[in-house]
């Protein structure tokens, strides 16, 4: 499965690619492609040389700690230590920032169940999950002068917006809250400044989130939502306001406390951030992925 001329090994709960002895949840040896060794926090390590590196410049107004950034049409929006921040990036060798906003209240990085995350769905707005407490909502129209326009709470109730990702008029948006119960929440964002809720999911088909690990990603693809917390769970969304589950799938590593996953057209790529093996899916049949 790992393409032409690759080779993949797993040992002692790591994966390596090009690499008999992956040191590292994920291990990558190469010759091409790939910028020079480099390891990320002693969970992912590439060794190898590309043919031409250039570095090209950093991010520094936002912040000792960056969470995450989202790039729509030559803006970059990084929320960060210093709360909300845009550059200019059409040029990527010549950057600059354009403006940072830190509302009253915004406590990233606080003390709350995660990161925090970034949604812009379009020019108009930006939407935030701290990894603690609420939603934000920004109005980013004008980039030189963003407002924030709305902090919305789902249901009320005190706790954590852990992950966002917006799907037309809805936000899916993980909430743990005081008790540590996790719950996707389905919102309507129709106005930005009037947000409700759509439906709040927990279990259904014998399926149930799991409280042990907050929900740390949801990624939207036709009719059905990919939701990575406790497990990987699949979640039939094409009626928001009953979504049902239709598979999940468990990680075997009980020090897995979150995970990422990407897709495609007809994969899905999963893997744990400590010593879980990369896994891939078919999604044939998008609502039961089986593995390969």
């Amino acid at each position: 499965g790992g393409g032409a001329g690759s080779d993949i090994h797993y040992s002692a709960g790591f994966v390596g690619i090009n690499t008999s002895t992956p040191g590292f949840g994920f291990s990558v040896a190469t010759t091409t492609y790939i910028t020079a060794t480099t390891t990320i926090t002693n969970q992912f390590t590439v060794t190898g040389r590309a043919e031409n590196p250039e570095f090209v410049g950093s991010f520094e107004e936002c912040g000792a700690s960056v969470a995450d950034v989202e790039i729509r049409g030559g803006i970059a929006y990084v929320v960060g230590t210093n709360g909300l921040c845009i550059y200019n990036v059409a040029d990527s060798k010549s950057t600059s920032l354009i403006t940072s906003l830190k509302p009253l209240g915004f406590f990233y990085p606080g003390a709350g169940s995660g990161p925090a995350q970034i949604a812009v769905p379009n020019s108009n707005y930006a939407y935030v999950a701290e990894g603690r407490d609420d939603l934000w909502v920004f109005d980013i129209s004008n980039t030189s002068n963003p407002k924030q326009i709305g902090r919305y709470k789902p249901g009320g109730i005190n706790g954590d917006v852990t992950s966002i990702t917006v799907n037309g008029n809805n936000a899916f948006v993980g909430f743990q809250d005081a008790a540590n119960d996790t719950y996707l929440n389905i919102l309507d964002i129709t106005d930005p400044t009037n947000i409700s809720v759509v439906t709040t999911t927990k279990r259904s088909n014998g399926i149930e989130l799991s409280d042990a690990n907050y929900i740390t990603h949801v990624k939207i693809q036709g009719e059905y939502a990919y939701v990575a917390g406790g497990s990987l769970y699949v979640l039939n969304i094409a009626n928001p306001e009953s979504p049902y589950f239709t598979s999940e799938f468990t990680f075997n590593n009980t020090f897995c406390t979150s995970q990422g996953f990407a897709l495609d057209d007809s994969y899905l790529y999963k893997v744990c951030h400590r010593g879980e093996e990369l896994k891939i899916y078919d999604l044939a049949d998008p609502a039961v992925p089986v593995e390969v």
